[in-house]
């Protein structure tokens, strides 16, 4: 900053410090607003879903794990099908789980 010699020069540098201030506290209450919004529990909430949401990891396991509830189960309903035997229905539902570990354990590990 210059030398202020007069009062002219004086007013002016008031002028354009309280012009810098105002702009300065505009920004602030800006940022003050949007890191209010991102701290409320949705914002936080909203923010670790889009990063969860989003990571290739998460999306691998999902589709692994959906291919493979979905290959016991149908496994289970073409070995066991539509039966009143108990004995049967019990070895369906340990079929189902181990097709379903199976298939979701290959999926994840082709990745």
């Amino acid at each position: 900053m210059e030398k202020i010699v007069n009062s002219g020069a004086l007013q002016d540098a008031i002028l354009s410090l309280e012009t810098e201030q105002a702009e300065k506290w505009q920004r602030l209450k800006e940022q003050f607003s949007s890191s209010k919004s991102h701290l409320t529990p949705s914002g936080i909430l909203n923010g670790s879903l889009v990063d969860m949401i989003t990571s290739p990891y998460v999306i691998n396991k999902t589709v692994g794990t959906a291919i493979g509830l979905a290959s016991g189960y149908l496994f289970e309903k073409m070995v066991v099908g539509a039966t009143t035997s108990l004995f049967r229905k019990l070895f369906g539902s340990v079929l189902r789980i181990a097709v379903t570990k199976t298939f979701s354990k290959r999926h994840g590990n082709a990745k």
